[in-house]
């Protein structure tokens, strides 16, 4: 398992890359409470994806906000988003 951040990881397995949100609980049985968001063939599927889901998280939390506001925090989540990429990859383009 990779952990992205306190709310995503990523499974790796034979066949693909897994995005799973983690809700920071475990089940009855003890493992993890996880949802799976994608499988992915890459990394770079997986970390395009993350960065879009996160953008769109981040746009939902608005109420009502003009377009120039919006591009706005589209800039700064992506960037945040590729902070966290580049820090933990720096060879992975984001």
């Amino acid at each position: 398992m990779i952990r992205l951040t306190d709310d995503y990881v990523i499974e790796v397995d034979n066949y693909n890359y897994a995005l799973y949100r983690d809700y920071g609980k475990n089940k009855k049985n003890g493992s993890p409470m996880r949802k799976a968001l994608g499988y992915f063939g890459t990394m770079q599927e997986l970390l395009d994806y993350w960065a879009e889901i996160s953008v769109r998280n981040k746009l939902m939390e608005q109420d009502e906000i003009s377009l120039a506001e919006a591009v706005g925090i589209v800039k700064q989540e992506l960037e945040t988003v590729r902070t966290t990429v580049r820090s933990t990859i720096p060879d992975v383009a984001i």
